[in-house]
């Protein structure tokens, strides 16, 4: 029993075999792969393997694809300085491609805190059961009636001409006359894609796969990823959310969001002599990377001051709003402001800059980064806005995969910024 007991505190999770031959036993292994695909570690002291764990903040792929010889016996903690507080920059440059060196000097460390997994499923880190089944679900492209007519709502809600709806819709029941449809009803066309040329022309083909499909959501400013195998209603479901959301918004980075006159949801001018700092993220899929923007404006709402940022790796959104509102409040500390209220459209960062809860993931390391940084600033808080209040900085996020890492001023912010800046001033005068 002694040795039971120890084996299952002590031996690695991943590497455990089955003791018993009951049936709850069984039942536990055969959930290892799902745990495994959705455990990630969070660095704290750095005792964990450099090869093969899974510590990198990167959501597709957080394994280390370097093959450096030194590598093979390396511990993480032999990656960060004496001081605990950041990574050597010149050893990992030298030891990793430059994927991963990237990565791993933008992952966040706590060497005041041992290595922990966390489940990437929850912003808490905590695994639930109901997470794990959605993730199930979505992995496998199942799809529950009432989800399914949760599709067809949002389908037709989109302020979009009725002939575009149609489309969608002979899209989504797969009633496109595309070659390999065609080909089904037994009419003699070639197969391949006449675009590309290489792969079949089915339906998730030439609106998702192909290479000219996907260079044309890029264009549009909407990240959308491949279907892997086959069409799903999940992906679809995505794309109609940004969809919409650019409809009612007219967001791109080139183009100024249309004004609102809903006096509750439009940007509001601070008091005399306090600042307001709006921040917001960004997810590029595409090229596997998010970005921030944020933007400090007066009591005449003028800017004063804003700054973009691009790191590598797809995290997920919550914890990429909460890097955001780290890097805000660390620009706010820089400057010496004090007197500053940062608004973002990610309420669930704010709950959770409220709450008590320790939270295992990135996300939850995030969070006490932010905290801390809160303490060491005078009269500075965070507050939630709707994101129709923050349009601006989500032009600048939007646009970081352009304007990466800058910070600008009256004299050369980009156009587009200063257009929605001006749109905000026009609602509120």
């Amino acid at each position: 029993m002694i040795r039971i007991n120890l084996q299952m505190k002590y031996y690695n999770l991943f590497s455990r075999g089955i003791y018993r031959n009951s049936k709850k036993t069984k039942s536990i292994h055969e959930t290892q792969s799902l745990i495994f695909t959705g455990a990630h570690l969070r660095i704290g002291v750095g005792e964990v393997a450099v090869l093969g764990s899974p510590w990198l903040a990167d959501g597709i792929n957080p394994y280390v694809t370097s093959t450096h010889p030194a590598l093979e016996q390396c511990r993480v903690r032999q990656l960060i300085q004496m001081n605990g507080a950041s990574w050597d920059v010149d050893l990992v440059a030298d030891l990793f491609n430059s994927r991963d060196a990237t990565i791993i000097l933008n992952t966040p460390i706590n060497s005041g805190i041992g290595d922990n997994y966390y489940w990437k499923h929850e912003n808490s880190g905590v695994y639930t059961v109901k997470s794990a089944y959605k993730h199930i679900q979505l992995s496998k492209g199942n799809w529950s009636a009432d989800m399914e007519e949760e599709v067809w709502k949002k389908l037709w809600k989109i302020k979009v001409p009725a002939k575009v709806l149609h489309f969608m819709w002979k899209a989504l029941t797969g009633c496109l006359p595309t070659r390999v449809q065609l080909l089904t009803k037994h009419v003699d066309v070639p197969c391949l894609c006449v675009f590309c040329n290489v792969h079949d022309e089915s339906i998730s083909h030439v609106l998702l796969e192909c290479p000219y499909a996907q260079s044309c959501w890029n264009r549009a400013g909407v990240n959308i990823t491949a279907a892997a195998a086959g069409f799903d209603f999940s992906l679809w479901f995505e794309t109609l959310d940004q969809w919409s959301y650019a409809q009612s918004h007219r967001f791109d980075p080139l183009l100024v969001p249309a004004a609102t006159k809903n006096k509750e949801e439009h940007w509001i001018k601070p008091e005399i002599n306090k600042i307001k700092v709006n921040v917001d993220g960004a997810i590029f899929h595409s090229n596997g990377s998010h970005g921030i923007g944020a933007v400090a404006r007066d009591s005449d709402g003028q800017l004063i001051e804003a700054f973009t940022a691009l790191k590598c790796g797809v995290v997920q959104p919550a914890a990429v709003e909460a890097f955001g509102i780290k890097e805000a409040l660390s620009w706010i500390k820089s400057k010496g402001w004090s007197n500053v209220i940062v608004e973002t459209d990610s309420i669930v960062s704010v709950q959770a800059l409220s709450s008590s809860l320790f939270m295992l993931s990135i996300f939850g390391l995030l969070i006490s980064d932010c905290k801390s940084l809160l303490n060491c600033l005078v009269n500075v808080c965070v507050s939630f806005v709707p994101r129709s209040a923050n349009r601006t900085t989500h032009c600048l996020a939007r646009g970081s995969c352009y304007w990466s890492d800058r910070i600008f001023n009256v004299s050369n912010v980009p156009n587009a910024v200063h257009s929605a800046i001006m749109a905000d001033l026009a609602i509120i005068s």
